[in-house]
Order: structure tokens, then C-alpha cells, then sequence
């Protein structure tokens, strides 16, 4: 069921996988997560997601936070078993909360960002985006940062420092 040339789930899929693919993996990975077990073709599955990354930090035009928080879990959780283009990921991380803190947790971006309708769900998948890359910079890092920027990003509640 998890196709080797992209570590997602699906079939009759490119080869690169799409964005179908990163929300139905997420979906089966976190119950993988819940129950110790790996999802194989890991590294597929980081080269696949990382490809398939925007310039912008984000996975999709029109489904920008979910699929970000979907393509950022698989990323950091896959890494954990399956240590795989490190830099790479740090680097999107990194791209993703750049894009966040400006979009999501400044006065400005939150004007622009949350909706009426939408506000808690937007503010949901952001803090659950930052949430992750936290657990990911504790784990991941052995270098979270001095205090001056940890105060910095303090806005977002959670913060991201993946740098070496």
C-alpha cells in the first residue's frame, strides 16, 4: 500500500507523489505513530515531500496550513527513524516557520489570515504546525538557539531554531 518510489500511500501515482498523497499519509502515519511502528520507504518519503514543497514554505496554494502541518509531521516524524537529507529538512522547517511567523503570528498576518469563519481552525493547525517543529528542534538539534531570538519568536508561542 505505501508506494517505495515516494514512501506515501497510494497507487497509479507520480513518482514524486502528489498532494492527494501527503494528506492521506499523514492520516495513517500518526495512527503508525500511535502504535510504534514505522512506515516504510522512509527516505522515499522525505525526498518526495520535500520536492514537493512550495518556495513559499507551504505544500498548497489553496489548502496552505493543513497540508503544511501534514507534509512538517511526516518530515520531522519520518526523520526520527529515518535519519535522511537532515539539512534539507531543516531548511524547509525553517522556510515553513518563516513563512508562519509572518503570515499566522504577526498583527498583520493575522488580519490577513484567520478569517471569521475560519479563525480558530487557521490558529489550530498553526500552533499544531509549531507545536511539531518544536518537538522537531528539541529532538532534532543540539542547538536551540540563543535567548535574544528565542524572545524574538515568543510571539508564536512556540518557536523553531534547527540551526547548527
Amino acid at each position: 500500500m505505501i508506494d517505495p518510489k515516494n514512501g506515501m500511500m497510494g497507487r497509479g501515482k507520480p513518482p514524486g507523489g502528489d498532494f492527494d498523497q501527503v494528506g492521506g499519509t499523514f492520516h495513517y502515519m500518526f495512527l503508525y505513530n500511535h502504535f510504534n511502528r514505522h512506515m516504510s520507504h522512509g527516505e522515499a518519503r522525505i525526498d518526495a515531500i520535500l520536492g514537493l514543497q512550495r518556495p513559499d514554505g507551504h505544500w498548497d496554494s489553496t489548502n496552505r496550513t493543513w497540508l503544511t502541518l501534514d507534509g512538517i509531521y511526516m518530515l520531522a516524524r519520518t526523520l526520527r527513524y529515518a535519519p535522511h537529507r537532515v539539512d534539507d529538512v531543516r531548511t524547509a522547517i525553517r522556510r515553513t516557520m518563516d513563512t508562519l511567523m509572518t503570515e499566522m503570528y504577526s498583527p498583520e498576518g493575522r488580519k490577513n489570515s484567520f478569517s471569521p469563519k475560519l479563525t480558530v481552525h487557521s490558529a489550530t493547525c498553526a500552533i499544531s504546525i509549531a507545536a511539531e517543529v518544536q518537538q522537531f528542534s528539541r529532538g532534532g538539534s543540539s542547538d536551540h538557539g540563543n535567548a535574544a531570538e528565542a524572545r524574538a519568536r515568543s510571539q508564536a508561542v512556540y518557536l523553531i531554531n534547527c540551526r547548527e
